[in-house]
């Protein structure tokens, strides 16, 4: 399965990053982790990707570019080139919630993952 993790860019919880993903991969097999580089979680989700064996793919803002605009239009890029079939969301701003608003619209599996 193509799976697409995201979060605020804020997010710090990895400990709840790894044990969403080990309880997925036991019941679907990721093959495929897809996340935008997160600087909190970034390096702890290509870890897990690396222990499981699981392709992983990238997808960093190009504030230098795109500016203030960087995370959405990397969202949107790393939704339609990805073609995940999961999206995992856990808390973050505006943007993540854009993020799965356009999954919902492109009917892709979503699950929201609230905690404190």
């Amino acid at each position: 399965m193509r799976v697409l993790i995201c979060a605020g860019r804020y997010y710090l919880n990895a400990a709840m990053c790894r044990k969403v993903l080990e309880a997925y991969h036991q019941t679907r097999t990721i093959s495929v982790l897809i996340h935008g580089g997160n600087q909190f979680l970034g390096s702890e989700i290509e870890d897990w990707a690396r222990e499981n064996g699981t392709h992983l793919v990238r997808y960093p803002s190009n504030w230098q570019f795109y500016g203030k605009q960087a995370e959405r239009r990397r969202n949107q890029f790393m939704l339609m080139d990805s073609k995940p079939e999961l999206v995992i969301a856990f808390p973050g701003g505006s943007d993540t919630e854009e993020l799965v608003a356009q999954a919902k619209a492109m009917n892709i599996e979503i699950r929201s993952i609230n905690h404190e």
